[in-house]
């Protein structure tokens, strides 16, 4: 599975590096739209990659923006919530904490640092 996430980020982002840390997931995803009543729910795994190089061109680069964040704008960002929580559940796992603010904005505090 490792192995197919490298693959996606070099096609997808255009970067490649080591992936850190156990998978993310599995996420539970709703059937997709038009899918038959009943149709079972997918799933999906995230991992966190350690990026040590950027490539210029990459397969859906036409198709594909590359976007750096800060933690902040990276748990709000993803359309899907399933996302948005396997970015939340990283950084929580590296003992920061991630708020939502009033205005659906997301807050980051280092937990260590109140401990």
């Amino acid at each position: 599975m490792e192995a197919a996430a490298a693959r996606e980020a070099v096609e997808e982002a255009g970067v490649r590096g080591d992936i850190v840390g156990p998978a993310l997931g599995p996420f539970q995803l709703p059937p997709k739209k038009g899918a038959a009543p009943g149709a079972t729910p997918g799933a999906a795994t995230m991992f966190a990659l350690h990026v040590r190089e950027e490539l210029d061109v990459w397969p859906e680069g036409s198709q594909r923006a590359r976007v750096w964040l800060p933690l902040t704008a990276a748990v709000a960002a993803p359309k899907h919530a399933w996302m948005r929580d396997a970015v939340a559940a990283w950084a929580a796992g590296r003992g920061w904490v991630v708020e939502p603010t009033a205005d659906g904005e997301a807050v980051a505090a280092a937990a260590a640092a109140a401990a």
